[in-house]
Parts: C-alpha cells; sequence; structure tokens
C-alpha cells in the first residue's frame, strides 16, 4: 500500500481553495417601515423565517447583515419586518425582482468576490436614492362582451396573462379591480373577457390607443396620485351615465365651468360623493360630503367633455357636459 503525505503547502492550498469558493455579502435595508428587521432568501431554501436578523449599529437608518455565501451563484431574497412580522412588497414588473407575480422576490447573482447589496425598503431603488412613487389605479368597465372580465397590462410585464380578474360592483353595474402602478409614467393595457379569454379589439386609430397597429394596446399616462379609469368595452369611449334621473325624487341643476362646480337642488342638502371624469374616463375631481347651492373649486380644460357623478343614499346620477 502507497500511502500519499499531504505536504504543507498543498493543505494550504486545500484551505484556500475551499475559502474561495465561498464570500462575504453584505446585506443592506434603507427605511424599513418598522422593525425588527431581517433579510430572508434562497440560500436556507427559506426555512429560516423570517431571515437573519438585520442591525443598526450606527443609528443612520440602514441595517445590516452580513453572510458567508456559495459564490458565483444566483440567489432570491426579500427583506421582512415588524413583530408580526411582514415581508415588504414588491412588484413582479421591477427590474429588480423575479418577475413571479405569485412569488416576488429580489434577485442576486453572487461572483467570487466580497459584496455588498444596499436596497430602499419595498423599492427597487438603491439606498440614498429617490423612491419611487406608486399610486393605486382603478379600473372601471362597463359593458364587458362576456365575463369573467381581467384588466391585463404592462406594469407585470405582460406576464400574468389573462391579468387581474376584475370585480362586479353592484352598486354602480362596473367591473373594477384596483393596481398599484408606477406613478408619472406611461402605461399600456387591454381588457380581456370570457372563459376562452379574448382580448379586445381596439383601432390603431383611435386616441385612447399607442397608434401600434401591430399591438395596440390602450394607452394612457399616470400622474403622482391614486386615479380611476372608467371605459367601455372594445371602445375609446368613456363610462356612460347610468340611467337613473333622479336621487329620492329630487331633481339637481349643474353648472361647471374651468374652475367651478356648483350643483343647485330645491332642497339645500349634502350628497355623498361627487366624481368628475374626462373622456378618457380618468376621473379627475373628487369630493365626499358635498353641500348643494354653492361654487367647489375644481381645475378643468375648456371645450373638453366631462362626466359628473352625484351618489347619494346609495343611489347614483350621472350628466355628461362639456366645458364652456
Amino acid at each position: 500500500m502507497i500511502k500519499k503525505i499531504l505536504t504543507l503547502s498543498t493543505l494550504m492550498f486545500m484551505v484556500c481553495n475551499i475559502y474561495a469558493q465561498t464570500v462575504s455579502v453584505t446585506f443592506q435595508v434603507q427605511n424599513p417601515d418598522s422593525t425588527p428587521v431581517y433579510v430572508f432568501g434562497s440560500w436556507s431554501n427559506w426555512t429560516n423565517w423570517p431571515g437573519d436578523l438585520m442591525t443598526d449599529a450606527n443609528g443612520d437608518g440602514i441595517y445590516d447583515k452580513t453572510l458567508v455565501l456559495p459564490n458565483n451563484a444566483n440567489y432570491e431574497y426579500l427583506y421582512v419586518n415588524g413583530v408580526g412580522p411582514t415581508k415588504e412588497t414588491l412588484n413582479p414588473a421591477w427590474t429588480c425582482t423575479n418577475g413571479n407575480g405569485q412569488y416576488t422576490n429580489r434577485v442576486l447573482t453572487i461572483t467570487n468576490t466580497d459584496t455588498t447589496v444596499c436596497n430602499y425598503w419595498s423599492s427597487c431603488g438603491a439606498c440614498g436614492s429617490t423612491p419611487i412613487l406608486y399610486v393605486d389605479v382603478t379600473f372601471q368597465l362597463q359593458n364587458p362582451n362576456t365575463t369573467p372580465v381581467y384588466v391585463f397590462g404592462s406594469w407585470s410585464g405582460w406576464s400574468n396573462w389573462p391579468g387581474t380578474e376584475m370585480v362586479l360592483n353592484n352598486t354602480n353595474g362596473l367591473y373594477e379591480a384596483t393596481i398599484s402602478v408606477q406613478g408619472d409614467s406611461a402605461i399600456e393595457y387591454l381588457y380581456v373577457s370570457g372563459s376562452t379569454p379574448a382580448i379586445e379589439v381596439l383601432d390603431p386609430a383611435w386616441p385612447c390607443t399607442n397608434s401600434n397597429a401591430v399591438n395596440t394596446n390602450r394607452l394612457v399616462n399616470v400622474g403622482v396620485n391614486d386615479t380611476t379609469l372608467c371605459g367601455r368595452f372594445a371602445t375609446c369611449d368613456p363610462c356612460l351615465p347610468t340611467g337613473i334621473n333622479e336621487l329620492n325624487n329630487q331633481q339637481f341643476e349643474l353648472f361647471i365651468a374651468e374652475n367651478s362646480l356648483k350643483i343647485n337642488s330645491s332642497n339645500t342638502n349634502v350628497l355623498q360623493q361627487v366624481d368628475i371624469f374626462d373622456a378618457l374616463g380618468r376621473k379627475v375631481w373628487t369630493q365626499k360630503d358635498v353641500q348643494t347651492n354653492m361654487n367647489w373649486p375644481v381645475s378643468l380644460q375648456k371645450n373638453q367633455f366631462y362626466i359628473v357623478r352625484i351618489q347619494s343614499e346609495g343611489q347614483q346620477l350621472s350628466y355628461k357636459n362639456i366645458v364652456k
């Protein structure tokens, strides 16, 4: 039998080789909305919930945790916080995620060198950056040609076919779904319907579309505030009035201008809510507890078409007007 003797240099090479197969990864997260804070990832096969405890030793609002992980590997992870605890909420359309609409995690590729990753809580922004603004867009659809009904859009990277299912609101007869999207940006979307879902067909010459003859989608610029889009299936028309012409036998007289709205009634009363929609179905003004027979400040465009929707005592009345 021949015995192989390992020299000191060989042993050192083996130890260094083993050491080189791992790297130190420092995870940092800024501005978590509660404490304690953890980092939770695939390196543990997601078995150590809520994850590895992070600390803020210098009190700068950035929580740290350094882990030794196998190198040249891909990982998924999330930040977790609170006594609950709860995971941060990420949008699968964001570039820092895995794009999985069900299990949306951050992704990280590790090479053979130590690294530090610093993230802003519930954002793809890095530490020190201004977090991305997100707003809630409520999609409302009137008179789809079949059910179920979905809204399908660019905010998910068009990855969650047939889209987010819309629910019938028995109060106004509209199908609705509210989705968080990046504010101050352009989004494209389509309505989809049927048990064998089919996309609505739009004409690229219509003003509500992206004008793309191959992939014709609805296009809208989202602002920095939550908004509502109300439209009809396969048209650019906004939602039409509901056909209710009275509220408890109370007739209303409407006066609308660029900077004021006045709703007169025979009896002075308070309306539950008043909403104004533009020609694309976007809610441009809303106010609860509206006193009649007085002027309310608004900001509208001259010679544009608007729908004013009055809600009171569980009933609804809509007016179509052009601002003069």
